[in-house]
Order: C-alpha cells, then structure tokens, then sequence
C-alpha cells in the first residue's frame, strides 16, 4: 500500500513539474527571451529585417514559431519571404566529449517567396547565398554540438517570379508547391 502512495506522490510531482515548465517556457520564456534572440540572430544572419510574431512550445509538435516575415534587402518595406508556421520536433541528446541537437522532422505551413532578377546575374537573393558568418579567432574553439536533420515538410508552399532583366518584364506564380526531404544515411529521398 505504502508503495502506491509512493507511486502517486511521484507521478503527480513529475506531471505537476512538467506542467510548471510548460507553463513557464510558453507564457515567460519563448514570448520574450527566446524570441528576442531568435530575432536578433535572423538579422544578425540574413542581414535584412526580420519580424517574427510568436514562439512557443508543445510537447507534442515542438518547437513552433508563427508568422515570419524576411524582407527585401534593398527596399525593407516589400517582403522577400514568410511563413505561417514553423514546427520542429527536437531532441537534444547529451554526450561526453560532444552532444547532438536533432531535428527529427521540421514542418513549413504556407511558405511563399517572391524572387525578383534585376539583371542577367543579379536577383534579389544573390546575397543570401553567401551569407556572413560571424568571424572566430584562432582561440575559439570548434561547437561541440552537431546538428542532425531527419525530415524537412513543405506544405502549401508559393513562389512568384519576377524577370526585369529582359524587355518585357515578365512574372509567373507557382503555388500549392508540397515538397518533402527525408534524410538519412542512405541519402536523401524526395518526394
């Protein structure tokens, strides 16, 4: 008998823990610490603004960030890309001389670009291409966490693109785009 009370005890500290921390982490954490990093490193990476409206957490579906918007480089005002949702399940997997941060499966709802070409070798993403990485010295010392991706989903995905660089100009809109990679060791499969 003793050992059911044990149990119970146990079990409701664990899942009154759990809900303490899903408590904290959605309504304290991600809305504002995490999202403020988040942000500041989107910038910091892609150079050009970047909005973000919300970041939370589920048990169930992971990390989920909600309506990106990435603007154009040169005119911040336009929008480059966005996306509805971001979901991503993620396992962080502690080691002893290195850890692994995994991804099993990363979800874009409703992802939509639109590429502009200016001229023969020039369009609006040229610069992402090579994007500046933040410099390290000699003293800094490699991450000791790898990244392992398992599943990128595309749904519902659109792209416009816009051709200035010939006379007439020329634009054509490419939608309900769903795509899926699934990578593994074996390589990558595409559906």
């Amino acid at each position: 008998m003793f050992k059911h009370k044990k149990l119970i005890i146990i079990s409701a500290s664990v899942i009154f823990f759990l809900t303490a921390l899903t408590f904290y982490a959605t309504k304290v954490l991600f809305p504002t610490l995490i999202k403020k990093i988040a942000l500041e490193q989107a910038e910091k990476f892609l150079n050009r603004k970047v909005d973000i409206e919300s970041i939370h957490f589920n048990w169930m579906r992971g990390l989920i960030v909600d309506n990106v918007i990435i603007y154009q480089k040169d005119t911040p005002n336009e929008v480059f890309a966005k996306f509805k949702r971001l979901s991503m399940a993620v396992l962080f997997i502690p080691g002893i001389k290195s850890h692994t941060l995994s991804f099993p499966s990363i979800t874009i709802d409703q992802p939509s670009a639109h590429l502009i070409r200016t001229s023969e070798s020039t369009w609006n993403f040229r610069d992402l291409l090579t994007p500046s990485l933040p410099s390290q010295s000699t003293n800094d010392k490699p991450s000791n966490i790898k990244i392992v991706l398992g599943a990128i989903n595309i749904v519902a995905g659109k792209v416009r693109l816009d051709d200035f660089s010939k006379s007439p100009a020329w634009g054509e809109l490419f939608d309900a785009i769903n795509l899926k990679f699934s990578l593994s060791y074996n390589g990558i499969t595409f559906d």
